[in-house]
This record gives structure tokens, C-alpha cells and sequence, in this order.
């Protein structure tokens, strides 16, 4: 059995990579684009797509039609021969660390709240904390082909806060389906790269429970993720039936 982690709510929906800048991170950050080295990393976590490197940094711009432009920021940390932590910090002041495991430079997320195949899921005023168990499947692949499809599933359970000091117990499951589109180009502030474009059906499936209350709340998100090897994630856009279309571009990047 997976231990159990953290996944966090917040009363908005943010895709993907999920700050400003952080102190420091402007020196010697790369914007990449056409002309970058794409970077060749060995062992356990080498993923073409996603180079896990100590301090490795990925500044991202995003835009909600809700809130409006937003900053987040990634560092890979803690590298060892069977995983890592991602680090992730919003402009807003959230912050949390993900953990993921890697096998033969296949790598998964042990949390549906951040990183590829999750998001930060909110409806309206709703937030709170699920703990996330049994975790089969992978977030992405090392080999990954046009037309290959993966799948990623979790369990959910914990407690959700709706309105004013309204807690309800919240229990169900996380899935992600991906499918491997193909190679296309993509420009984002950071340049032009030649990148993997994957779609990814998100569902939270989750029943809440208020004073014996079942309340079933499923919760669609579609993804379209476009990966530059040797760069990792360059692009993403969100489409789900809350808010319409939102999206996050590639500033800059910096691997060691």
C-alpha cells in the first residue's frame, strides 16, 4: 500500500504546473526556445521528457478567466534512485511539495493535487484536504510514442469545508486516462520547441457527506499537455465545465 499524502484544495482551479519568481531564481535562467540543449539526465528518474535534476526550475505565466494572470514556479528537489519531491509555489503565497516515485525512468505522482495528470480542484467557496492512497498506474511514461495511451488512478478521503463553517467528509477517487497526440511546435514566451502534445481526461469522483447527506460531486477536467525532451513541460490549457478555458505558458527554465 501507498502511504498516505496530502492534497490540498483551494478556492480556485489551477492547471497543471502549479508563483512568482523565487529569490534567486532569475540568475542564470534559461528562456530556452528553438536553439536550447536539451538536457540528457541518467539513472532511475531519466525521463526524456521530464529531466529530473536537483534545483532544476520552470517559471510558468498563467491565465484563468476568473482570476485572472497568475505566476507559478516548479524545483525539482531531493533526487534519489527512487523519486523526488516536487516543490511548488504560487504568487498568491500557496505552497506544498509533491512526492513522486520512479522506476526505470518511468515516473509517478503520489497526489492528484499538483503536477502532470492533477490539478487544484475547487467548485465556488469549496476547499479543504484529501489524503490520497493505493496509486496505481503512471503519470508519464519513459518511452512514450503517437497514438500510446497510460492511465493513473488514487483514492480520496478527508474532510472539505463548503459554506461558512459547513465540513462535510468527503470520499471517492481520482482518475486520469493520457493519450500520446504527437510532435507538433509550440511557441510560448520562453521560445519555440518541437513537443510532445498528450491529452488527459481528469475525473474526481468524489460523495460528501453532511449530516448523513450524501452528496455525489463529480468533477470532469480535460488537459492538453505539450512536452519538449529535454526541456519538460512547455505548455498547458484546461477545458472543464466550471470555467472555460485556461492556460499556462513557459517563462523560462533553468537545469543545472
Amino acid at each position: 500500500m501507498k502511504p498516505l499524502t496530502r492534497l490540498m484544495i483551494f478556492p480556485i482551479l489551477l492547471t497543471f504546473l502549479a508563483a512568482c519568481t523565487l529569490p534567486g531564481r532569475g540568475e542564470g535562467i534559461s528562456t530556452g526556445g528553438s536553439g536550447a540543449t536539451e538536457t540528457v539526465v541518467s539513472g532511475n528518474c531519466a525521463n526524456p521528457l521530464f529531466p529530473i535534476v536537483d534545483h532544476a526550475v520552470w517559471d510558468y505565466k498563467g491565465v484563468n478567466p476568473v482570476t485572472g494572470e497568475y505566476l507559478i514556479s516548479y524545483e525539482i528537489r531531493q533526487v534519489g534512485s527512487e523519486g523526488f519531491l516536487l516543490s511548488i509555489e504560487f504568487d498568491t503565497g500557496v505552497a506544498g511539495d509533491q512526492e513522486w516515485t520512479c522506476d526505470g525512468g518511468d515516473l509517478t505522482q503520489l497526489e492528484a493535487g499538483y503536477g502532470p495528470a492533477g490539478v487544484v480542484a475547487a467548485l465556488g467557496g469549496i476547499y479543504g484536504s484529501l489524503d490520497t492512497d493505493n496509486v496505481t498506474g503512471l503519470t508519464l511514461p519513459r518511452s512514450i510514442s503517437a497514438g500510446d495511451s497510460w492511465s493513473q488512478t488514487m483514492d480520496l478521503s478527508g474532510q472539505v469545508h463548503l459554506l461558512k463553517d459547513t465540513i462535510g467528509s468527503a470520499e471517492g477517487g481520482y482518475s486520469a486516462s493520457y493519450t500520446a497526440i504527437g510532435m507538433e511546435n509550440v511557441t510560448v514566451p520562453a521560445g519555440t520547441y518541437n513537443a510532445l502534445r498528450i491529452q488527459v481526461d481528469v475525473l474526481y469522483d468524489v460523495v460528501v457527506t453532511v449530516e448523513e447527506i450524501n452528496v455525489p460531486m463529480p468533477f470532469p477536467v480535460s488537459l492538453t499537455l505539450w512536452y519538449a525532451p529535454g526541456v519538460g513541460l512547455v505548455k498547458a490549457e484546461n477545458l472543464n465545465e466550471i470555467i472555460e478555458h485556461e492556460n499556462i505558458e513557459l517563462l523560462r527554465y533553468f537545469i543545472p
